[in-house]
Formats: C-alpha cells, structure tokens, sequence
C-alpha cells in the first residue's frame, strides 16, 4: 500500500481534517547559499526558520507531520525539502502564501536565496 494514502488514512482517522475532506502533501524546494551554510552555522538556522514557518501556519496539518530536511547539495545552494499535509481547498494558497513568506522571511534573518552562477577565470598567456 502506498505511505502517502496510509498517511492521508491516518489523519482522517485522527479527526484533525474534516470527515469528507481530501488532503494533499505539497513539496516545495527552498535553496539556501553556500556562503551562508558554511559560516554561522545558517543551515540549522534556515531549518529552524522553515520549522517554525511550518508550525505557524494553521492550514498545514499537524498529522501527518510534515516534513524538513536539507534534500540536495545543488551547484549554487544547499536545498531543503518542505513537504507539509494540507487539505485540498488550502493547497494552492498555502502553496503561493509558503513561498511569499519564506522569500521575506530569510531576507529578514539575512538567509540568502541563491541564484544560479558560473564563476569564469581568465588567464594570460605569457
């Protein structure tokens, strides 16, 4: 049997989501700097911010518990993977409000949001 259906079974059975309401596990990617994983130990900083985004949103379930930890060592970013439950009428809105809030909040704790760079090095022949 698929985990994600005995997920979605069990907090049915838990009464947490309304009888009759579907729930749906999002996945969303956030990449975190090098610069800041390397030094000032951002990385359990940006995990903890996630976290404590995760836990203040009321339309993110509580059980199943969602989930946040580093998924990938990208080119240009250290990415986590933030999988929370939601029911199905909350989907898109936690979906775009998530990612407005996690763009202003790691600007606020100095958390940089990497882009995509090529670092190009010239030599001169002699």
């Amino acid at each position: 049997m698929n985990l994600a259906l005995d997920q979605a079974r069990q907090a049915h059975a838990m009464a947490e989501v309304p009888i009759g309401a579907v729930i749906a596990r999002q996945g969303e990617i956030i990449g975190v700097g090098y610069n800041q994983t390397i030094s000032h130990c951002d990385l359990k900083k940006a995990k903890d911010v996630l976290l404590a985004m995760v836990a203040a949103d009321e339309r993110i379930l509580k059980d199943p518990a969602p989930t946040v930890a580093v998924a990938q060592l990208a080119d240009s970013s250290v990415n986590f993977v933030v999988r929370p439950w939601v029911t199905s009428a909350d989907y898109w809105a936690v979906k775009f409000d998530f990612t407005e809030a996690v763009t202003l909040r790691f600007d606020a704790e100095g958390i940089s949001i990497p882009f995509p760079q090529m670092d190009v090095h010239l030599t001169k022949e002699a």
